[in-house]
């Protein structure tokens, strides 16, 4: 604590490495000039987004009615420029939920895994009761909500897998680098949040059979980054 702070015989040294005001200031508005035109350049290179997209069939799936009550679970993404949402089932009386939301470009109040945004929300009727182990890459986690008049409970299985750029990632944590990576490599922009989710039946499987519904549907629509591209980016 007795040690100082700097030591005041190296300020009397010279100074080097010293520029003329006026080369610093050609330097300094140079500099100024450059981040809005890379920025500009790097935004003419970002691949357009199509004004309507939509969620393709599935082989051995179809379309059915979504779940109701207290089953009913949607993620939020309020910034996104497209939000998808669709229930499928098979033959096998499995029934998975597909809830895509896109970003064509990022920014203040249009972030992809911001708090409070994703599988759930601030304040939301569904909590958080476990992660789970990672689904082809994607974060797992099951959550709960009250039945309602019975007093019980209903649980899902939500898995979430992130495309930003050519990036596929189940952490929220690496969205900011592959964001600024895609920047700064001059890539699409677009950002891309994919869920699936299964309600935990306790009376056909419990906990493993939701798994395992949503890793046959994923299985079923293939890679999830290719799976995204052709939904977000048809004629590329």
């Amino acid at each position: 604590p007795d040690d100082l702070p700097f030591d005041p015989a190296r300020l009397r040294r010279p100074v080097r490495m010293m520029l003329a005001p006026a080369i610093a200031g050609v330097l300094a508005v140079g500099a100024a000039a450059v981040a809005p035109a890379t920025s500009a350049s790097i935004a003419a290179r970002a691949l357009a987004m199509p004004h309507r997209i939509a969620l393709p069939d599935v082989a051995g799936w179809q379309r059915v009615a979504p779940a109701a009550g207290a089953a009913a679970w949607a993620p939020w993404h309020p910034g996104a420029d497209h939000h998808l949402f669709a229930r499928y089932g098979d033959a096998r009386g499995q029934a998975v939920d597909w809830a895509l939301a896109a970003y064509a470009g990022q920014g203040e109040g249009r972030k992809l895994a911001a708090f409070g945004t994703g599988a759930l929300r601030q304040g939301d009727r569904w909590i958080r009761v476990a992660d789970l182990p990672a689904i082809d890459g994607g974060h797992a986690m099951r959550i709960v909500t009250r039945s309602g008049g019975g007093g019980g409970t209903v649980e899902r299985i939500v898995v979430t897998w992130y495309r930003v750029g050519w990036t596929v990632t189940g952490d929220d944590r690496s969205v900011k680098w592959a964001t600024m990576a895609d920047r700064l490599r001059g890539g699409t922009q677009t950002a891309v949040a994919m869920h699936l989710s299964a309600v935990v039946r306790p009376d056909a499987g419990g906990v493993p059979a939701a798994v395992a519904a949503i890793r046959a549907f994923r299985a079923a629509i293939g890679p999830v980054g290719p799976a995204v591209d052709r939904i977000v980016r048809p004629a590329y």
